[in-house]
């Protein structure tokens, strides 16, 4: 009747009832839908529901007055927030982006900590950008304990997540956790090292934003121990005390706090430092300092042929010139020391060190050598102290101190300042009298023939279980042989009848895919061939890809095993048309290695008469091959060489 009259507008009297506590509200002032009284909003009551509209009330308040609603008065408990947020969650349509914006900096959040790190019970609100939802992964509810979490059903947290509630963990909280509460963390976890572990990895996806090297060297971090049986555990111990394992040797011999092996990279860039690089290494030489017909030896022939060190090399790449390396003085000694200090650690320990060159005063250079000392020590030795760069090829300048000067003419390697033109005596052969009697032309002659015949008769028959030791070619540490017990490897397939084998925990793609075949069929060819010219057996020879490790090659009971890795790196590129005189020279020193294990494991006087003498032996049958082949000879172009192989050692 009067409907036509009423204008909601402009009426200014609170007289509609409502069902909160018999009030009555202004037509703006109450709503119909029942849910928004949690927020505070007075609700029409019941009965006049059906004729609320006429009355112009509206079914819930705009999203301005929800808002102010929530913001003035904020659900003080977990289950009135649960109701408030499950009705807020309605209305999401209603709100903007600058509403969003505003509810991600207002405390309305209510949470009770019964945490560690909050001793209090008492309910704190708090911004959604400041807090998370619960973790529910096993390996993360310790989190739960640390940082401020929430959880008020599916519905609810719908909204929560839309104000800005994190379901990831930001930096500060991060940056708190691993070195504000790390103790307490640990504390927590003890019982479970992998959740701890896991922790730490979600911690590390923010590892961006971390400044580097920023960070107290107290802070404290999950570090690695291991024990005299290898075994590890776990522990916290300050920055200051962790070191980055990039130096196998002095890990054995100092055995300091490490991290875990898939956190290097986060703890480097968080302050640990480099273990190579924080040891102090010295070598201490013991027993009576002597002239001997082997150090007087040694030093005629290194100063004989000094010039041929330093050919194809640049001058920026040299240390100390050749004027050095002639006034190099070489002294006997009983057996060496080696010092490692790390800090307030120190170990010595005698080792099969067998040479080393220390300066005696400030003109004075000497080489020491023990009775043991063989000539790729020396050669070691020398290239660290004439080259900015230790990574060069060390079976080069070993053919230089092992080859008659006949043959090194041959290869391309000569100087002018090298006036004889007929070889000397045998260095390996030289070097070994002070253990032997001189090796005659005869007896020079039978050797020769002997390894001939005892290569062939052991190659000759694939199935022969040739009894050698089992030793690897290793570049990286440049004593180019290494023990490999426990190494384990499978065959994956074969290429052209040579098997093909990977680590066990290496994907066979990495040897059998497609890209893999032309690089991996040039290098058959070329080992093949070079098996030719040692009258090995295709049979004994096996290709292997490992890339974690600067294992060039290897001999497993006779099986020659060789590194595709080093061939991809090196060679690949150069080799596409045809083999090139470098690849086959190297491959060709590195056959004479291997097979040379066939008769001794150690390395000394012995091992370096072998080598030299498989070089000697069958260089004719490789100058041959190369003439068949059309390979042509050059100078031996060093710099060139191992520009690509110093890239792999350092990445490695």
């Amino acid at each position: 009747k009067y409907s036509k009259f009423y204008k909601p507008e402009e009426i200014d009297v609170a007289f509609l009832p409502c069902s909160n506590s018999n009030s009555y509200a202004k037509h703006s002032e109450c709503f119909i839908n029942d849910k928004c009284k949690s927020i505070g909003f007075k609700i029409i009551r019941e009965d006049l529901r059906s004729k609320a509209g006429d009355f112009g009330v509206r079914q819930n308040p705009n999203r301005v007055e929800l808002i102010n609603g929530l913001t003035e008065n904020p659900p003080k408990n977990k289950s009135k927030a649960k109701e408030v947020f499950e009705y807020l969650n309605t209305q999401q349509e209603s709100f903007t982006d600058s509403d969003w914006k505003k509810l991600k900096d207002f405390k309305f959040i209510p949470i009770q900590y019964e945490s560690k790190l909050k001793k209090n019970s008492d309910v704190e609100l708090i911004k959604p950008r400041d807090c998370y939802f619960k973790f529910n992964d096993k390996r993360q509810v310790q989190l739960n304990d640390f940082l401020p979490c929430v959880d008020f059903g599916t519905n609810a947290n719908k909204f929560l997540a839309k104000c800005g509630v994190n379901y990831d963990l930001l930096f500060e909280d991060a940056h708190r956790l691993l070195f504000k509460s790390s103790r307490e963390l640990w504390d927590l976890c003890k019982n479970n090292t992998k959740n701890y572990l896991h922790i730490l990895e979600k911690i590390k996806d923010v590892d961006n934003k971390f400044p580097e090297k920023n960070l107290n060297k107290d802070d404290v971090l999950i570090a690695i121990k291991t024990d005299s049986k290898g075994n590890n555990s776990y522990c916290l111990a300050s920055v200051k005390e962790i070191y980055i394992n990039d130096d196998k040797v002095y890990h054995k011999n100092l055995n300091p706090f490490t991290p875990p092996e898939n956190l290097r990279d986060f703890y480097k860039k968080l302050g640990c430092s480099s273990l190579h690089e924080s040891v102090t290494k010295s070598v201490v030489p013991y027993g009576p300092i002597q002239k001997t017909k082997y150090s007087r030896q040694l030093q005629r022939i290194i100063r004989e042929r000094a010039s041929l060190f330093y050919l194809n090399h640049s001058e920026e790449h040299i240390r100390k010139d050749e004027k050095w390396l002639q006034k190099l003085k070489v002294r006997e000694i009983e057996y060496m020391e080696t010092s490692y200090k790390l800090g307030s650690i120190t170990k010595n320990e005698r080792n099969d060190i067998t040479t080393n060159i220390s300066q005696r005063n400030t003109i004075t250079w000497i080489l020491y050598v023990t009775p043991n000392s063989n000539l790729i020590d020396i050669s070691q030795q020398l290239v660290n102290h004439i080259f900015t760069s230790h990574y060069q090829n060390i079976p080069y300048f070993n053919t230089i101190l092992t080859a008659p000067l006949s043959n090194l003419k041959n290869m391309g390697i000569i100087h002018p300042k090298l006036q004889n033109d007929q070889p000397p005596q045998s260095t390996s052969n030289t070097l070994s009298s002070k253990h032997n009697e001189d090796i005659s032309s005869e007896n020079t002659r039978d050797l020769r023939n002997f390894l001939q015949v005892t290569i062939k008769s052991r190659y000759s028959n694939s199935e022969s279980n040739i009894n050698s030791i089992k030793t690897c070619i290793d570049e990286n540490k440049m004593n180019y042989c290494e023990t490999m017990p426990g190494y384990s490897m499978h065959c994956v397939g074969n290429l052209q009848k040579i098997e093909l084998h990977i680590p066990t925990d290496v994907d066979q793609s990495e040897i059998l895919s497609q890209s893999r075949i032309a690089p991996l069929s040039q290098f058959i060819y070329m080992l093949k061939d070079l098996a030719d010219v040692f009258k090995v057996s295709p049979k004994a020879i096996h290709i292997f890809y490992d890339n974690s490790v600067n294992s060039i090659a290897f001999n497993r009971d006779g099986a020659l095993f060789f590194n595709l890795k080093f061939y991809l790196e090196l060679h690949e590129q150069k080799c596409k048309t045809k083999p090139t005189i470098d690849a086959m020279t190297y491959w060709f020193t590195i056959y004479c290695h291997v097979l040379a294990h066939n008769f001794i494991q150690l390395h000394n006087s012995e091992f370096e008469y072998y080598y030299s003498s498989f070089a000697q032996t069958y260089i004719p049958d490789f100058f041959e091959l190369m003439r068949k082949r059309e390979i042509q000879f050059k100078t031996f172009n060093v710099k060139t060489f191992w520009k690509d192989f110093n890239r792999i050692l350092n990445r490695n």
